[in-house]
């Protein structure tokens, strides 16, 4: 969807997109907003003293004042700083089939900009360069921190030597008292360790997997893969 495009949402309002930006169209306003300063999306509820459903909103997050990816964000007044970006348009349900043509335009444009569409929640921040998969999976393991002490660890691999992936990393995970199964995907595996020494194991861990690994896996404290360029 490279190129200029257009879509109107009313009779006086327009979202345009281009190669190097969006641009809002509003009668007493135009702000153009450019892709390299855009750090995702955010839907918020309007506060409204209206009975019956309350309506959301699709907001742009912009890098100055996002929230750290794979965060979980809690609704407050006044809304924090990311939660104060440009709105696109409101909507009173955010189901994909109930959206309307002009909406799911403008979420195939984002998306063709690699801007993925939230959850279909208000506060379910998606930054960009991850996948909504892996941005509700690190952030159901930040709630899971608050409760069950959860510390995450992510090998990032590339698809790299089968070996070390699998029988490699599964002893070493055993050996540091590693919880569950971890999460394995084609580029980063996420390995989980929770209890009272679950900090010292996941770090004793993230030691033993470097010890191991090539230099160029990447090795962090979190349930989100490095950005693959």
């Amino acid at each position: 969807m490279a190129g200029s495009t257009s879509v109107r949402l009313s009779p006086v309002t327009a979202l345009r997109f281009d190669d190097d930006a969006l641009t809002i169209v509003r009668p007493w306003r135009r702000r153009r907003i450019r892709w390299d300063d855009l750090a995702g999306l955010i839907f918020t509820r309007v506060h409204t003293r209206h009975t019956g459903p309350i309506p959301v909103q699709l907001r742009l997050v912009l890098k100055d004042g996002a929230p750290e990816p794979g965060r979980f964000l809690t609704e407050g007044r006044p809304p924090a700083p990311y939660a104060r970006g440009p709105v696109l348009f409101r909507t009173h349900t955010l189901e994909p089939d109930d959206a309307g043509p002009a909406q799911k335009q403008i979420y195939a444009e984002l998306e063709s900009r690699g801007f993925e569409r939230p959850e279909p929640f208000a506060m379910r921040y998606q930054p960009s360069g991850c996948t909504r998969e892996e941005q509700t999976l690190a952030v159901a393991m930040d709630v899971r921190r608050r409760e069950h002490n959860t510390h995450p660890v992510t090998v990032n691999h590339d698809g790299g030597d089968e070996h070390l992936i699998g029988p490699v990393l599964a002893r070493l995970a055993i050996r540091h008292h590693a919880t569950g199964k971890p999460h394995v995907q084609p580029f980063h595996s996420i390995f989980f360790f929770e209890g009272a020494e679950a900090e010292a194991n996941s770090v004793a861990f993230a030691d033993a997997v470097r010890q191991v690994v090539p230099s160029g896996w990447i090795v962090t404290a979190s349930a989100l893969p490095e950005r693959r360029s």
